[in-house]
C-alpha cells in the first residue's frame, strides 16, 4: 500500500515540475501548495497504517485456526469442511429418564454440571485460572461424549448461596419436565476448582448400573456412618443418577440450610452442603446407604496438597505414591485456594500459590 501511494506521489511531483517549468506564474503558488503537502502525507500514512492493522488483526484471528485444522487433517483446501460433531436427534433424546445403559449395549448418557460465580474474580489471574479450569472440563466432556451444563446463576437465594447453590441446581435439572436433561441418566458434578488430570479415564458407570447405585462419591463410609465426620466425604466431585431418589436426597440436604439447623448440627453454625450431606447419610442410613457408593478403587477427588511435588511431567506415574497409589489421579481439586476470591481458610492466595 505504501509503495503504491509513493508511486502516485512521485508521479504527481513529476507532473507539477513539468507544469512549473512551462508556466512561471505557478512558482508564486508553490509555497502555499507545499504547506498542504505535510497534512495530506500524514493522512495517507494514517490511512495506510489503519488498513494494515485491521488486516493483521483479521489474519491473526483466523490464520491460527486454519493452520491447526490443516495440520490435524480436519480441513483440506479445495474441499468443503466436514463437521466432527453431530447434533442429537429426537431418537437419541427419547430414552426414558433413569433408563439403564445396559439394555441396548450403549454407553450411559452423562451430563457434566459445573458452576462459576457471575461476577469477575477479585484476584489478578483468577478469571484466567477459572477459564482454564472450565476449558479442562469441556475438553473431557468432549472426549467422552458428555453433555455439559455450565451455570452462573444463583438458583435460590434463600440460605443456599455459595457452595450450597449446587443442591438446588441439581434438584432443578433432575426435574422430569426439564428439557435440558431429557435422555440424561447420570449427572457428574464438578466444582469450579476441580480439574481432570487423567483425560483418558472413564468411570465404570455400567458397574454402578448393575449394582443399583445412585450416588458415587469419594469418601470413607466408616467416618460418615459411624462418626458423622464432615471430612469423611467430599462433595466437590460426585456422580448422581437422575431419578426421584436423587431428587429426594437433594431436598433433604437443602432442608438443613437454615441457620437454626446449621447451629444444631454444625460446628459454630458454619456447616456447608458437605456437612449437610454427611448428616443426612449419618442420621438416615436405612434410607440411603444401599444406594450410595464411596468409591475407593480410583481417586475420584484428590486433594491438591497431597500431590504437590509428586507429578512427573508427561508420565502416568507419580514420583511418590499417595495413599498407596502411584497412578495419576482422575480428578484433583484445589479446595481452599479460593483462586477467584483471593482468600481462604487454609491460607492466603497469591499469584505464586497458597501460603
Amino acid at each position: 500500500i505504501l509503495r503504491v501511494l509513493r508511486s502516485f506521489h512521485n508521479e504527481a511531483q513529476g507532473v507539477a515540475h513539468m507544469q512549473r517549468s512551462s508556466n512561471p506564474s505557478m512558482m508564486r503558488g508553490e509555497r502555499s501548495a507545499r504547506s498542504g503537502q505535510p497534512s495530506m502525507r500524514c493522512g495517507l500514512i494514517l490511512y495506510s497504517t489503519t488498513v494494515l492493522i485491521v488486516t493483521m488483526a483479521v489474519l491473526s484471528f483466523y490464520l491460527p485456526a486454519v493452520i491447526y485444522q490443516v495440520r490435524t487433517g480436519r480441513r483440506r483446501f479445495g474441499h468443503p469442511a466436514q463437521g466432527r460433531y453431530s447434533m442429537p436427534t429426537s431418537r437419541m433424546l427419547s430414552a426414558p429418564s433413569g433408563a439403564s445403559g445396559l439394555t441396548s449395549g450403549r454407553e450411559p448418557k452423562v451430563l457434566m454440571v459445573t458452576a462459576n460465580q457471575p461476577l469477575p474474580c477479585g484476584t489478578r489471574r483468577g478469571d484466567w485460572i477459572m477459564e482454564l479450569a472450565l476449558r479442562n472440563k469441556l475438553m473431557y466432556a468432549t472426549l467422552h461424549n458428555y453433555k455439559t451444563w455450565w451455570s452462573t446463576e444463583l438458583v435460590s437465594a434463600w440460605d443456599l448461596e455459595a457452595a450450597w447453590n449446587k443442591i438446588p441446581l441439581l434438584y432443578v435439572l433432575m426435574h422430569p419436565d426439564s428439557t435440558v436433561t431429557q435422555g440424561i441418566e447420570w449427572m457428574l458434578w464438578m466444582d469450579d476448582d476441580a480439574i481432570f488430570t487423567d483425560m483418558n479415564f472413564s468411570m465404570p458407570i455400567k458397574q454402578y448400573d448393575e449394582a443399583g447405585i445412585n450416588l458415587v462419591i469419594w469418601g470413607d463410609p466408616q467416618r460418615v456412618y459411624r462418626a458423622n465426620d464432615i471430612q469423611g466425604l467430599n462433595t466437590g466431585v460426585f456422580l448422581l443418577r437422575k431419578c426421584e431418589w436423587s431428587r429426594q436426597l437433594m431436598a433433604e440436604v437443602a432442608a438443613l440450610a437454615t441457620p437454626s439447623i446449621r447451629r444444631q448440627i454444625g460446628n459454630k453454625g458454619r456447616i456447608a452442603e458437605q456437612g449437610a450431606l454427611t448428616w443426612v447419610l449419618y442420621s438416615q442410613p436405612e434410607k440411603w446407604k444401599d444406594r450410595v457408593l464411596f468409591e475407593r478403587n480410583f481417586t475420584l477427588n484428590g486433594n491438591w496438597m497431597d500431590y504437590v511435588g509428586k507429578w512427573r511431567k508427561g508420565g502416568r506415574k507419580l514420583t511418590q505414591a499417595v495413599w498407596g497409589n502411584d497412578e495419576v489421579p482422575f480428578v484433583v481439586q484445589y479446595a481452599g485456594c479460593q483462586m477467584c476470591r483471593g482468600h481462604s481458610e487454609n491460607g492466603s492466595w497469591h499469584d505464586g500459590g497458597v501460603s
